[in-house]
């Protein structure tokens, strides 16, 4: 952007998100952010009040990015909770930078609140009632938030398959050494293949969570 463009709450937080993005969180400062943005940090502050609520802003404009696109679609409610977690992790995939943020604060603002409402209106559309809906919703964005925090911990730029040969490879030359069992037990599962591990997971919290609550009608 042009350092000439008024600056505006919303250039601040598309600027902020920028860095966190690239350079990680820990360079996201007010100097950074001004110097980013061609102004001195203390115009910032009209903006924002502080650093607290610029990274609560932050966490608002990536909880937000899909609201108007998301399609949560039809069916019961452990479908839709299914897709819930799934796009979650999408969205916080490509933001591995601000995982950690998001992880630590909780929704601050009413628009980043928005995407709540339309998780639960979903899942009650799907049969559960509305403190149902919350407590399912909670339990799996947990599991999702939690496991893409680990996600975004293995080495940058390492391919799903790569990990998993890399994967099959450790488990097998550890196999002479007494362990046969992990070897065969690791060439049998997803383990190391991102994807199969998270679908594994969330189905048995899905599966937990309708032994608890019931299905839907």
């Amino acid at each position: 952007m042009s350092p000439r463009e008024p600056l505006s709450r919303e250039r601040v937080v598309c600027g902020a998100l920028r860095i966190v993005d690239v350079e990680g969180l820990d360079a996201l400062t007010m100097r950074r952010l001004g110097a980013a943005l061609g102004v001195e940090a203390m115009s910032l502050y009209h903006h924002v009040p502080n650093k607290a609520a610029l990274l609560d802003a932050v966490v608002e404009a990536i909880m937000v990015e899909d609201l108007d696109r998301v399609d949560i679609g039809e069916g019961p409610w452990p479908e839709r909770l299914h897709r819930i977690a799934a796009g979650y992790r999408r969205l916080l995939l490509r933001h591995p930078n601000a995982v950690v943020l998001v992880a630590t604060r909780p929704l601050a603002t009413g628009e980043s609140l928005r995407i709540v409402e339309r998780c639960l209106e979903a899942l009650t559309g799907g049969g559960l009632e509305p403190p149902e809906a919350l407590a399912a919703l909670n339990a799996a964005v947990l599991w999702t938030l939690g496991y893409v925090v680990a996600e975004v911990g293995r080495l940058p730029g390492t391919a799903p398959r790569a990990m998993a040969e890399e994967t099959e490879r450790t488990m097998a030359a550890l196999a002479p050494a007494g362990l046969p069992l992990v070897a065969a037990a690791v060439a049998g599962t997803t383990w190391g293949l991102p994807d199969g591990e998270f679908t594994f997971g969330l189905e048995s919290v899905v599966r937990g969570l309708q032994a608890v609550l019931g299905d839907a009608d």
